[in-house]
């Protein structure tokens, strides 16, 4: 009898392991890379005499390398393979964050935020969704929204921690603390994550199983990048896209927001780190419910309700219960900017070339990021507040979901 239960026990598919090394990547490059910047705003700018809007450029210049970065990396990963694309830019993250504590001039901003675009590309969403497309046939949705997931969760903990930090130590000493715990990216990079299952002898979860499942269609075919060009939905879905970069661009000015607002600052900091959960929560149920039912039901839905996050910003001035709205909906909205933005791209375009055609898409999309936290500041710097921007950047998402469905009716399938 114990033989037999010793024979039906199945070990744990590795990939799962995989899984956690890109949450320990993503938790790092986005929390400590971006998510938790906006705690440095005011600390930085009063003791170096940078102006918001000087500050605001860095997230501009995060972009440019972004999207330098990604619209040449199918390229890059031809060469180097998508394993050293990552270990690179991990050595290159522990380097910035390193360099960002003895930042005192504004042009060391602006460099700081130009090579941090890279390591957004090489351990965000570009190189650890085709980690995940190799590990995973099936289950890929709930793979891919409980490593996207990270880059929320790890927030929730990092932010308090670093506003702890900056009160007791100043800003200097907490970037340092920072780039000794990015080290940890480097180990398992290069040591403890592999590019796909055959390199361990291994195959994607999901084959070689009584219930396996013929490939899904958008496998099998795909278009290429030259294609996209003469494709009316490949316009509309870039506009989509362009759009819903705005959306990331909130968390930026939300700490600052809300002390301008006149909440402590802890108080802001615990908010954010609210957002950071809701948007961890947001990720994973996405993976989930689009393995449940279908990427165009629940990417359309997501899609569809992404503007509430601003409306609970907008009424955040006058009531407090808009913050609540707020935080419910960044899940959701955070979750059509990452998890479903690559489902969607997949399933709409096909992954036969997701590599050259996501990295397209998100590199030029990523444009109106770049150009979001320059509206903000350019916006405070006349106004005095950022409520204005918060209504435009409703409107803009509003365009952009009307895009998404427009994108998605006319785009036909391409034969294999």
């Amino acid at each position: 009898m114990s033989e037999t239960i010793a024979r039906e026990k199945k070990p744990v598919f590795h990939g799962w392991f995989i899984i956690a090394c890109c949450c320990v990547i993503i938790m790092i490059d986005y929390g400590v890379g971006y998510n938790i910047l906006s705690a440095f705003t005011i600390p930085i700018c009063e003791s170096t005499g940078i102006s918001r809007q000087q500050y605001g450029i860095m997230y501009t210049m995060m972009t440019v390398g972004q999207i330098f970065t990604a619209i040449n990396a199918s390229k890059i990963m031809k060469k180097i393979g998508v394993l050293n694309i990552i270990r690179a830019g991990a050595v290159l993250f522990v380097l910035v964050t390193w360099y960002s504590s003895h930042v005192t001039k504004a042009w060391q901003l602006w460099l700081v935020g130009l090579l941090y675009g890279p390591t957004f590309v090489s351990g965000g969403f570009f190189a650890l969704s085709i980690i995940i497309a190799n590990w995973f046939k099936e289950k890929r949705g709930m793979a891919t929204g409980l490593v996207f997931m990270s880059s929320g969760l790890g927030t929730v903990f990092m932010l308090p921690l670093a506003n702890r930090w900056i009160e007791s130590m100043g800003w200097q000493a907490a970037k340092f603390n920072f780039a000794l715990i990015s080290l940890v990216m480097i180990p398992v990079s290069f040591f403890l994550l592999k590019e796909k299952p055959e390199d361990m002898g291994l195959k994607p979860y999901g084959t070689g199983t009584a219930t396996e499942k013929p490939p899904a269609e958008e496998d099998l075919w795909g278009y290429d990048r030259p294609e996209l060009v003469r494709i009316p939905g490949a316009w509309f879905f870039l506009l989509f896209i362009m759009s819903v970069n705005i959306a990331g661009s909130l968390g930026s000015i939300t700490v600052p927001y809300l002390r301008d607002l006149g909440y402590d600052p802890a108080v802001a900091a615990r908010i954010q780190s609210l957002n950071m959960l809701s948007l961890a929560v947001g990720r994973t149920a996405a993976g989930l419910v689009s393995d449940r039912f279908s990427v165009e039901k629940s990417g359309a839905f997501c899609v569809a309700m992404s503007p509430l996050v601003f409306v609970g910003a907008i009424l955040a001035r006058d009531y407090s219960w808009g913050i609540i709205i707020m935080i419910l909906c960044y899940g959701i909205t955070m979750s059509v900017n990452s998890v479903f933005m690559t489902l969607l791209t997949g399933k709409i375009f096909g992954r036969k070339h997701f590599a050259s055609v996501y990295g397209l898409f998100s590199g030029v999309g990523s444009m109106m990021g770049a150009c979001s936290p320059l509206i903000y500041g350019r916006i405070f710097t006349v106004t005095g507040s950022y409520y204005p921007a918060l209504k435009l950047y409703f409107v803009i998402l509003i365009c952009g979901a009307i895009c998404f469905f427009t994108a998605s009716r006319i785009t036909p399938k391409k034969n294999a």
